[in-house]
């Protein structure tokens, strides 16, 4: 779970990484722009990717009934309420380097609750899928 996990932050950040670079691409003639909708594309192909991967990883033994589905968008949902608290609450502080650190630990603390809610959100999705459609193609008696 913890290698997923930080698979997952890894990847999201370089995702993340490669948008921000994107949206400074200029778009003056048609090559460009072509060349902006291929990154796009990439950057999109590479999230499907990685969500995928997390869903493979994270399949469990049996699936999560009606209660366990209600928990996980709860808890998915009650995680981006946080994030989006903390990252906004600014704290009052009287130095620029408090300010600076302040700022690090709560984008770095919104960060991890984020991707651990895209974990438990990818738990969650592949509890419901089968593991196969049947044990074996041969025939029983």
């Amino acid at each position: 779970m913890i290698r997923v996990f930080l698979e997952q932050a890894a990847g999201i950040a370089a995702i993340l990484g490669v948008l921000y670079w994107w949206t400074g691409l200029p778009e003056a003639t048609g090559l460009q722009v072509a060349l902006s909708f291929a990154v796009l594309l990439v950057s999109i192909a590479a999230f499907v990717l990685l969500a995928r991967r997390g869903i493979r990883a994270l399949r469990p033994a049996s699936p999560l009934g009606i209660p366990g589905w209600i928990g996980v968008i709860l808890a998915f949902l009650m995680g981006l309420r946080f994030v989006t608290w903390i990252v906004w609450w600014v704290p009052e502080t009287g130095s620029f380097g408090a300010q600076a650190a302040s700022m690090v630990l709560r984008f770095g603390l919104g960060y991890f609750v984020a991707v651990a809610a895209w974990a438990g959100l990818l738990r969650a999705i592949a509890s419901g899928m089968p593991r196969s459609s049947q044990e074996s193609t041969a025939g029983r008696p």
